[in-house]
């Protein structure tokens, strides 16, 4: 019988999540979720898509025009962002509805 261990690591960090959500919601300083989708693709009767759903930052969307120092600020704000893990995503692709939920570090996927 083949048993899957988490990584130590992969452990670590999922504690390290749930504690900051947990800190950050007793203290009442969460921010409403963002999805940060990702490449995906699709057919006429199917679509794969995959994304992030993190806590909302101030300035976390890029612009083609901002400067270097201001890119790396936005870097920053991305990476400090806290994941939401079992957070319910709703995707509608031709008037159907499917929801996900995401995992321990926000992300979620559709096929």
């Amino acid at each position: 019988m083949d048993i899957k261990q988490d990584n130590p690591i992969d452990l670590f960090k999922k504690l390290r999540i749930r504690f900051f959500l947990w800190i950050k919601r007793l203290l009442g300083l969460i921010r409403p979720p963002i999805i940060i989708p990702y490449r995906g693709y699709g057919s006429i009767s199917a679509i794969y898509l995959q994304g992030q759903v993190l806590e909302n930052r101030p300035d976390f969307i890029a612009n083609a025009n901002d400067k270097r120092w201001k890119n790396f600020l936005h870097m920053l704000s991305r990476y400090m962002s806290t994941s939401i893990p079992d957070q319910k995503v709703t995707i509608e692709f031709q008037g159907e509805h499917t929801e996900v939920i995401t995992d321990e570090l926000g992300f979620f996927q559709q096929k």
